[in-house]
C-alpha cells in the first residue's frame, strides 16, 4: 500500500469519525485519483477499487442507513415515475453480466476488457463482476443524491465540493508537469497503482502528455472538461467571494491543463463548453437595453481580450508555434490514421457485431470493450437495459414546475448543459458500459430538483436561507 493511498484512507476514516458529511467532499475531490486503487487488486480477485468509487459506496452505505432516506430512496424505486426505470436498469444489469456472457459463451467473438489486443470469444471473466459492481455503484449514486437533495445544505455542499473537484485536478496537472519536466515522473507512482493499461508517461512529439493521477491524458482531460462544465455553467449559484477569487483562477487553469493533456476527447468537450457559452451568453444578452456603463465594459474586455492575445502572439518564439501546429495535426488533423484510433474504431465495431450477434440482448456487462459508451450499453445490455437507460435519462429532463425555486431552477438547467460535454466525450471514448458514479451524480441532482417538496425551505442554503443568485453573473 503506497503513501497516497494510506492518506486517502485516513482522510475517508477521518471524515466517517468526525464529519460524515464531509465524504461528499472527499467523492468530488477523489476525481482526481483515476489511477488510485485503493486496495491491492490481487486482495479483491482483480478488481480496481477507485478512491472516488469507494466514496461513493460509502455514501450509499450511510444513506441506507438512514431510515428516512432509505424509506424515500426504496418508495422511488418502486415508483415507475421516479426512479423505478433506472432501478429497473440496475437489476437488469446485474442479471445480464451474471447470465448473458454463459448465455451465448464461444458464440460471439469481442474485444474482451482484460485482453483488448484482439477478438477472441465471449466466456464469462472477472470483468463482468467488477463491471456490474461499478454500475451498481454508479446507479446506487443516482439515488443518493436525488434523496440527499432534500436535506438543507446539501446542493449547497455538493456546489462547493466540485470547487475542491476542480482545485484538486489543477493541482495534481501542476504536480505531473513539474514532476515530468524534472525527469522524476517515478515520484508519481503511488497514484498510479491500478491495473489498468497505464499510460501516465505517453508522449507526443517530444511533449510528455499531462495525466495528472489519471491512468492516461484522455482520462485526465475529460475530468477537467466535465468540472469545467459544471463550474461554468453554475457559475452564479456560488458566493461573491467564490466567484471573484476562487472560481476565474480555476476556470483558467482547468482549459490550460486540459488542453495540455493533448486529449482529443477533452479538446471535442472544450469546443462544446465554448459553444454551449456562446449560446447562453447569445441568449441572455439584450444588448440594446444595456446601460453605457455595460456596453463600455464589454467593449474594455474586448479590446483587452485582443490586446492579451497579440502581446502572447508576439511574445512566444516562432518554434513553439510550429511545434503546437505538429501537435494539432497529430491530435485532430491526422487523427484518423493513428493506430490507436484503428484499433478503437475494431473495438466499436465489434461491439455492434456483438450486439447483432446476441439478438440484441447483449453480451452482458463486462463482455465487450468499445470506444463509444453508447455501442457499448448496447452490446453489453441489449434493447433492454439500453431502453431502460434513455427512458430514465429523458425523465430526468423533463421541465419542473413554476413552484421551483429560482436558484434551483437554475441549478437544474447548469447541470443539463454541464452533462451535454460528458456525453459527447464518452460517446467518441467510452470503453465500458459505466457512465461514471460522477456523471450520475449529477442525474441524482436533476432529479431531487424534479422531486423536491415544493414546501421544503432554504433548500439550497444553511439556516433555512436560499442560497442567493447573481442574476448579472456569466
Amino acid at each position: 500500500m503506497t503513501l497516497p493511498v494510506i492518506f486517502v484512507w485516513l482522510a475517508i476514516l477521518g471524515a466517517l469519525a468526525l464529519r460524515r458529511d464531509m465524504i461528499l467532499y472527499l467523492f468530488n475531490a477523489t476525481i482526481a485519483f483515476g489511477g488510485m486503487t485503493l486496495l491491492p487488486p490481487g486482495l479483491t480477485g482483480g478488481l480496481n477499487l477507485p478512491a472516488q468509487t469507494v466514496c461513493a459506496a460509502l455514501m450509499i452505505g450511510l444513506c441506507l442507513l438512514d431510515p428516512a432516506l432509505r424509506a424515500r430512496i426504496v418508495l422511488w424505486a418502486l415508483d415507475i415515475h421516479r426512479l423505478g426505470l433506472l432501478a429497473l436498469f440496475g437489476v437488469f444489469s446485474a442479471l445480464s453480466a451474471l447470465i448473458l456472457p454463459r448465455l451465448f459463451a464461444g458464440i460471439v467473438q469481442v474485444y474482451a476488457l482484460n485482453a483488448a489486443a484482439s477478438e477472441s470469444p465471449l466466456y464469462p471473466t472477472s470483468a463482468n463482476f467488477s463491471q456490474m459492481i461499478y454500475v451498481l455503484v454508479s446507479t446506487g449514486m443516482v439515488f443518493v443524491v436525488a434523496a440527499s437533495s432534500m436535506q438543507q445544505g446539501f446542493l449547497q455542499r455538493y456546489l462547493n465540493s466540485v470547487v475542491v473537484a476542480g482545485i484538486m485536478l489543477v493541482f495534481s496537472g501542476i504536480i505531473d508537469f513539474a514532476f515530468g519536466a524534472a525527469g522524476h515522473e517515478d515520484f508519481l507512482a503511488g497514484f498510479h497503482n491500478a491495473s489498468y493499461n497505464l499510460l501516465d508517461d505517453e508522449m507526443i512529439a517530444g511533449t510528455k502528455r499531462i495525466v495528472g493521477f489519471m491512468p492516461e491524458a484522455s482520462v485526465y482531460g475529460d475530468a477537467c472538461c466535465c468540472i469545467l462544465a459544471f463550474l461554468l455553467f453554475n457559475y452564479s449559484l456560488y458566493t461573491d467571494r467564490i466567484r471573484r477569487m476562487v472560481l476565474p483562477p480555476v476556470i483558467m487553469l482547468l482549459i490550460i491543463l486540459t488542453i495540455e493533456s493533448t486529449a482529443s476527447t477533452g479538446y471535442l468537450g472544450l469546443i462544446a463548453i465554448a459553444g454551449l457559452q456562446g449560446l447562453r451568453l447569445a441568449a441572455r444578452a439584450n444588448f440594446m437595453r444595456w446601460t453605457g456603463g455595460r456596453r463600455f465594459g464589454l467593449v474594455q474586455y474586448i479590446l483587452g481580450g485582443i490586446v492579451g492575445i497579440s502581446i502572447i502572439v508576439i511574445a512566444v518564439p516562432a518554434s513553439w508555434w510550429a511545434h503546437l501546429e505538429l501537435l494539432f495535426n497529430l491530435m485532430l488533423v491526422d487523427k484518423t490514421t493513428t493506430s490507436s484510433y484503428l484499433q478503437r474504431s475494431a473495438w466499436t465495431q465489434s461491439g455492434w457485431t456483438a450486439f447483432y450477434a446476441t439478438h440484441g440482448l447483449g453480451a452482458g456487462i463486462g463482455s465487450v470493450r468499445t470506444s463509444n459508451w453508447f455501442v457499448n450499453i448496447l452490446a453489453s445490455t441489449g434493447v433492454i437495459g439500453t431502453t431502460l437507460f434513455f427512458m430514465f435519462v429523458f425523465s430526468s429532463m423533463f421541465p419542473v414546475g413554476r413552484t421551483v425555486a429560482e436558484p434551483l431552477r437554475r441549478l437544474r438547467r447548469g447541470t443539463m448543459l454541464a452533462l451535454i460535454p460528458a456525453a459527447l466525450m464518452i460517446a467518441v471514448s467510452g470503453t465500458t458500459p459505466d457512465p461514471g458514479v460522477w456523471i450520475m451524480s449529477l442525474f441524482g441532482i436533476l432529479y431531487g430538483v424534479k422531486l423536491a417538496p415544493r414546501e421544503v425551505p432554504g433548500i439550497m442554503g444553511r439556516a433555512g436561507i436560499s442560497l442567493p443568485v447573481n442574476r448579472a453573473a456569466i
